[in-house]
């Protein structure tokens, strides 16, 4: 191991100012992440991929026109769960849809 060398104040911030731009290039060019397209998702990890309330998820979300169905039991109390391919798929397309109408 290298022994510790002094640098300035100004240096220390040239290099952070570095480190930071780094940074937000690898973020940036950061692919997607990968999700398993038949996995099960509770009405909860939905709304935490969409970054959205669980509430707003139930009382708005899941009643609009294109909303993925779910595919866990019918009965009203039931718990919402959904395929993620779909929730991604109809994600994707709204925010398309929305890019393309501003």
């Amino acid at each position: 191991m290298e022994p510790l060398k002094k640098i300035s104040v100004a240096q220390f911030w040239q290099i952070m100012n570095d480190m930071e731009g780094r940074i937000i290039a690898l973020e940036q060019n950061q692919p997607q992440q990968a999700f398993n397209h038949e996995e099960i998702w509770t009405a909860k990890e939905v709304a935490s991929y969409a970054r959205v309330s669980y509430g707003y998820l139930m009382q708005k979300l899941i009643h609009e026109p294109h909303f993925p169905q779910s595919v866990g039991t019918a009965k009203k109390n039931a718990p919402k769960k959904y395929r993620a391919g779909e929730i991604i798929r109809y994600f994707e397309a709204r925010n398309h849809h929305s890019k393309n109408t501003q």
